[in-house]
């Protein structure tokens, strides 16, 4: 049984989702600038965000390769860059934590929910889709 009670579990989840967030931010914008991401992650104060930015730094190209192997009928370049961010971040959670699968999702499709989408939830669709995919592709 955990020693936390319910308002600092709640503090524990907003803050892991901010440190997400974060991370998403840099991971889009070291993208658009085409900047080195683990100098980059050095520079961040937040220690989780600092945290998932060197683990998809660190293994990028096998994101990837789990990102391209999970999509139908696209490809990453054809991503926009605020979602390929996100299932970055998700992909190197599923491959290198020992996060919750049904955490990691649901925390992507929150932050898609936030930055992505436009009103018409297909955004969150497709990212639930290729996650849904991504999972599938990890446990085999």
């Amino acid at each position: 049984m955990s020693n936390l009670d319910t308002n600092e579990k709640e503090e524990l989840k907003k803050s892991r989702r901010e440190s997400r967030v974060i991370a998403m931010q840099m991971i889009y914008s070291f993208e658009l600038a085409n900047k080195n991401f683990i100098e980059e992650a050095n520079k961040l104060k937040d220690s989780d965000a600092k945290y998932f930015v060197s683990i998809v730094a660190e293994h990028k190209e096998d994101i990837d390769v789990l990102i391209q192997k999970s999509l139908t009928n696209y490809t990453l370049p054809r991503l926009n860059i605020v979602d390929l961010s996100i299932l970055r971040i998700a992909g190197a959670e599923l491959l290198y934590t020992d996060t919750a699968p049904t955490i990691i999702i649901n925390e992507a499709l929150e932050i898609t929910k936030e930055f992505s989408d436009q009103g018409d939830k297909k955004a969150t669709r497709f990212n639930n889709k290729v996650l849904d995919t991504m999972l599938k592709n990890v446990k085999k």
